[in-house]
């Protein structure tokens, strides 16, 4: 799967009365596909997915995945305490069109390295989609070991992996490990130049929220 170029987590616009602001997010939406986006990150990180109910979360979706329509790849943040859960909001996206996945490690229950493996693999297998994992251990607790990465390459829906650690000789790791059909994606804004000059093609970057045809 072509995930190469930038792809933007799109924050949640809220009203005054805490309620997702729908018009906004669809003038958002329209200004980062119009200046040149290759993708929208639905219920990331940066779009506080972990303050929705389940009513919030499939509007959310749903709206998302109508907007944008055909014009720009619609990847689904599937992030959740257990495997179940993920699954769950994976089955959802996959009903409303999303072509992809993000997942990082299970927050706070800090899982072991088999246990990391064993949840993609339980997604990849229960779901059939391409997934980009997400290491991010500032937030989830824990590191997806360049071991683990290596051995979840090999899955035929595994196909990259969100890079936010910080840690750049870590990204060289990844980057020269010659991983087949599988992309590192710059996930630390402030390292961008450092990961493009290394032939990195893809870059999830929040900043592009505001700042969209900069990154493109």
């Amino acid at each position: 799967m072509n995930i190469e170029g930038v792809l933007v987590p799109v924050v949640t616009p809220f009203d005054n009365e805490g309620k997702i602001d729908f018009k906004a997010l669809g003038q958002l939406l329209d200004f980062l596909i119009e200046s040149g986006v290759r993708g929208i990150v639905a219920c990331g990180t940066t779009g506080e997915y972990y303050t929705f109910s389940d009513q919030e979360r499939h509007d959310l979706m749903a709206y998302i995945a109508d907007r944008v329509g055909d014009r720009a790849l619609l990847i689904a943040g599937v992030n959740s305490t257990y495997a179940g859960g993920s699954i769950i909001n994976a089955e959802q996206a996959k009903a409303l069109g999303y072509q992809a996945l993000m997942l990082a490690p299970p927050i706070y229950c800090l899982p072991q390295q088999h246990e990391i493996v064993t949840h993609y693999q339980t997604l990849s297998a229960a779901v059939d989609m391409p997934i980009i994992m997400y290491n991010f251990p500032a937030r989830s607790g824990v590191e997806i070991s360049v071991d683990s990465v290596i051995e979840l390459s090999r899955d035929k829906n595994i196909v990259g992996i969100k890079e936010s650690s910080g840690d750049f000789s870590r990204a060289l790791a990844l980057i020269n490990a010659g991983m087949k059909d599988f992309e590192v994606v710059c996930g630390s804004d402030d390292q961008a130049a450092d990961y493009l000059f290394w032939g990195v093609r893809s870059w999830i970057g929040g900043a592009a929220n505001y700042l969209p045809k900069e990154h493109v």
